[in-house]
């Protein structure tokens, strides 16, 4: 009746990208950035295991694979390059900080570009066979680089704080792009950590709030 896959495969992916429609609404409708930075992080918690999530499924075809790997960097682009844009937005709104708009415009098209493109390459690179090293900075890893920039709110100016967080949209840009290595981690202990530093960041951020 439907185009595309809702089954195992994918639901994880899908929850990455509410995680996010969330956050959003947090950002720039209630003003709630901790709230907004959980939601960013409960996105890097989705994608760190959609993919182990999927590999479980003993019937998966093909299809659901390709559609896995295609959804996966889809709903990458949003979580992880949109998102950090929208907390930006809305930390710019809450506090009513001056921020030139053309300054304001090519950073959000610097990180979503370079984005775009990692994630074009990576799928380009891995179609040949799984991969043991990453070209250029995950894209995931603004949901730890993020929250740990907001940790500086409370010792920033406001204006001092929004100029921090877009010279760090630029520098996260330029890494997305540079071409090194960082090794994929599969190990056991990975997949343990990841939740449990999720967990302290969101209480952290919930006590923020």
């Amino acid at each position: 009746m439907f185009i595309g896959k809702f089954n195992r495969t994918v639901i994880v992916t899908y929850l990455s990208i509410v995680a996010f429609l969330v956050g959003a609404y947090f950002a720039l409708f209630e003003g709630n950035i901790a709230a907004a930075i959980i939601c960013l992080v409960v996105s890097g918690i989705c994608d760190t295991f959609d993919g182990k999530i999927a590999r479980m499924v003993k019937n998966r075809t093909e299809e659901d694979k390709q559609f896995g790997i295609q959804i996966d960097s889809l709903a990458d682009v949003i979580a992880f390059t949109v998102s950090p844009l929208t907390i930006f937005f809305g930390y710019i709104l809450k506090y009513d900080v001056d921020i030139n708009p053309v300054l304001l415009i090519t950073a959000s098209s610097a990180l979503i570009v370079c984005g775009i493109t990692r994630l074009a390459y990576f799928n380009v690179v891995t179609a040949a066979g799984p991969v043991k090293y990453y070209s250029g900075l995950p894209v995931t890893l603004t949901s730890a680089i993020f929250p740990i920039l907001y940790l500086l709110d409370n010792c920033l100016s406001h204006v001092a704080f929004v100029y921090t967080y877009l010279v760090a949209i630029f520098v996260v840009s330029f890494l997305f792009v540079l071409n090194f290595k960082i090794k994929k981690q599969t190990s056991a202990l990975f997949y343990i950590l990841i939740p449990i530093i999720g967990l302290i960041f969101t209480v952290f951020f919930i006590l923020m709030m």
